[in-house]
């Protein structure tokens, strides 16, 4: 390993034991004296400025076109490329997020983190609990923006992914914003992010964690351009309303080539 890399390591790891550390103690104390969430918004401040942290360590520049300007609690959907998205979006919006017990929960690295920071699970594989889920979700909601990535799993870059409608319902008729985000990695090392180089960045398939994170932290610069646009009609049907809000992302996306 070069100096730069374990100075990386070592600072991503310094970072991780604090949120942790310090997650973990308001969860608790949310736990023990059945305060239901109280601090929830305390756990996910943590999780942003971590992020932010953890962001300029990897020395990934964000940049942002916002269409509209809405700063209370919102239901924020996005495309899904790779882990490094959910730093993103937390470091700018302040968020939970909606995580699958089979894909989040389940990972020794980061899913106990998850958990003590907020995290919504759900059981994409048996939907006999949905209706609990939805619940769980529009409760959440009225304290704090939540983040859902509708398609599921992440992608190759490709294209979008095909749209998962069900926690759509979450938002119907309810008085929070939809807040579409349409995430776009643009380069790295200052070279365009194309089929030969996207491997470095997105997390898909059967890559594995640890080999993809430290190859991650090997890169100079990152650069990504995050669309954001407000959508008010949530008075619409859930499958119209998923259908409407993939056109939109996908319109914005650049597919990789």
């Amino acid at each position: 390993m070069t100096v730069t890399l374990i100075i990386k390591l070592f600072l991503f790891i310094a970072v991780y034991i604090a949120l942790f550390t310090v997650n973990l103690i308001i969860y608790l104390i949310d736990r023990l004296f059945l305060l239901n969430d109280k601090f929830i918004k305390i756990r996910i401040y943590t999780l942003s400025v971590s992020s932010t942290v953890i962001l300029k360590i990897l020395r990934i520049k964000v940049n942002v076109e916002k269409i509209n300007i809405y700063d209370k609690n919102s239901f924020i959907i996005s495309n899904h490329l790779s882990y490094i998205d959910i730093l993103i979006i937390s470091s700018i919006y302040k968020s939970s997020f909606i995580g699958s017990i089979d894909q989040v929960k389940n990972n020794k690295f980061f899913g106990y983190l998850a958990l003590i920071s907020g995290c919504v699970f759900v059981n994409r594989k048996e939907r006999i609990n949905i209706q609990n889920e939805i619940k769980e979700i529009s409760n959440k909601l009225k304290r704090t923006s939540i983040c859902f990535f509708p398609e599921a799993t992440t992608s190759n870059g490709s294209k979008v992914l095909p749209f998962k409608s069900s926690f759509f319902q979450c938002i119907k008729n309810s008085p929070n914003y939809l807040k579409i985000l349409t995430i776009n990695y643009q380069k790295i090392n200052g070279k365009k992010v194309s089929f030969e180089n996207r491997d470095l960045i997105f997390y898909y398939g059967n890559h594995m964690f640890f080999n993809h994170f430290i190859n991650l932290l090997k890169q100079n610069t990152i650069e990504v351009l995050i669309t954001e646009k407000l959508e008010k009609n949530t008075n619409l049907h859930r499958k119209t309303l998923s259908q409407n809000t993939y056109n939109q992302i996908s319109s914005n996306y650049i597919p990789i080539m």
